[in-house]
């Protein structure tokens, strides 16, 4: 007879021994260190820090006296619908895109035993079509950035250009090296989805860019394009502020943001007639559900588009 002693513990048995699962502090660093290894942004990182701040305080609220690391699927529903009674689901899918994540990786880690979020789907959002900018609009911005004489405000008027004409992402822009600019194209290097892409500026935008490094001058120790009036690197949150004052200013009744630009580059692009597969290269999109949004949107030349079938006429 096989001694029980060599068995496993039963589950019982194993609830009498104290648990050595981390704390929440600590499941969150093997998070973090795992998303690291990945390439995952700081910025992103930091994304996540906020919204584990937000779920340990909504806990409080459900009478939920539980750690992160606890948690079950049907504590986090509960969460779910307080959130629910209390902010837009837009708010609510962007903390699950982040629970979801961060609960795969301590399964996977055998932090914990179970992923609570395995089961856990996106709440069905409604899509609004959000702003892009007319052309007087793009007008009354650049007008801004124009009538101020000094490099800083040279600096954004080129910018402006830049997103607008490629519809690259602020981040993106902001790490654009010299060295990166080329005779008829940009390469793109610290992107969203850590490919490397082009981008081919029209060649009015290339003469701006040409025009700006000649103000702009060689920097010893500073090799990124877009540069403050002391010399350093240009930060993303910097120019987002200053877009958005731009645009309050100028007179443009909406809330301008680089984001802005790039769906107003998308528009124009789709309304041109480009196809979504270049425009997914294009933006850098990692899949296809973002450009085909933007192609459902703007596509309007159904009528035109539909034309382009199989005659069977002559059949019937």
């Amino acid at each position: 007879m096989v001694s029980r002693r060599k068995k496993e513990l039963t589950d019982e048995e194993m609830s009498y021994i104290p648990s050595s699962k981390p704390n929440d502090k600590e499941a969150f660093e093997i998070f973090v260190t795992q998303k690291r290894i990945e390439g995952v942004q700081e910025r992103t990182i930091e994304l996540y820090r906020q919204i584990k701040h937000v779920v340990e305080r909504d806990l409080k609220f459900v009478n939920i006296d539980k750690t992160m690391v606890e948690l079950t699927t049907s504590n986090i529903e509960k969460l779910i619908l307080f959130w629910q009674d209390n902010v837009k689901t837009a708010t609510i899918n962007s903390r699950l895109r982040v629970m979801k994540p961060y609960y795969k990786v301590l399964a996977n880690k055998k932090v914990i035993k179970k992923n609570p979020m395995e089961h856990i789907h996106m709440l069905p959002e409604r899509e609004l079509i959000k702003d892009v900018l007319t052309d007087e609009e793009v007008s009354k911005i650049a007008d801004y950035f124009k009538s101020r004489k000094t490099f800083a405000n040279y600096r954004n008027l080129i910018i402006f250009q830049l997103l607008l004409d490629t519809g690259i992402r602020i981040g993106e822009c902001m790490n654009i090296l010299v060295s990166d600019v080329r005779e008829d194209s940009i390469t793109v290097t610290l992107t969203k989805n850590l490919q490397e892409r082009l981008v081919f500026p029209s060649p009015a935008c290339l003469k701006s860019i040409n025009s700006y490094l000649k103000v702009r001058g060689e920097i010893e120790g500073e090799q990124h394009l877009f540069v403050t009036v002391d010399n350093k690197k240009m930060s993303l949150r910097s120019y987002q502020d200053i877009l958005s004052t731009a645009g309050r200013e100028s007179g443009v009744k909406k809330n301008v943001s680089p984001h802005m630009c790039r769906r107003t580059y998308s528009r124009d692009a789709v309304m041109n007639g480009i196809d979504p597969f270049s425009l997914a290269r294009l933006l850098g999109h990692s899949s296809l559900n973002t450009t085909k949004r933007y192609v459902q949107i703007w596509g309007n030349d159904l009528k035109t588009q539909s034309k382009f079938r199989g005659n069977y006429d002559k059949y019937f």
